[in-house]
């Protein structure tokens, strides 16, 4: 299992390369961090918070989301994670999905993730 960790300076350790989505990872975000709005192409999300609370944006739409609550996106969703809390981070798991067909119609691409302003 990797380990994605995003600190309060924006600095982020891991790295959301293609050929690094097809495990399970989880992921810190520091109190008061949001994270960049971002898209994968190819890659459908599950993601399940183990610790903490937070708010998953997609597209439009706000999701709150605490210890247990589970958030699926699909692949070409813009998204984003916020932690509001001041004191502990948030700690979310989450399992790519790679399906065959997404997969043959963005061949050749360099990587599935696009930061989005």
């Amino acid at each position: 299992m990797a380990h994605t960790m995003i600190h309060q300076d924006g600095f982020v350790e891991g790295d959301p390369k293609i050929e690094d989505r097809k495990i399970i990872r989880t992921i810190s975000i520091h109190p008061g961090v949001t994270t960049p709005k971002h898209v994968q192409y190819t890659t459908h999300e599950s993601l399940r918070v183990l610790d903490g609370t937070g708010v998953i944006r997609l597209g439009d739409s706000e999701i709150k989301v605490s210890k247990g609550s589970k958030v699926e996106i699909p692949a070409g969703t813009v998204h984003s994670i916020s932690n509001h809390r001041q004191d502990d981070p948030l700690e979310l798991s989450e399992i790519p999905i790679l399906t065959i067909q997404q997969t043959k119609e963005f061949k050749g691409a360099r990587s599935d993730f696009e930061l989005v302003e």
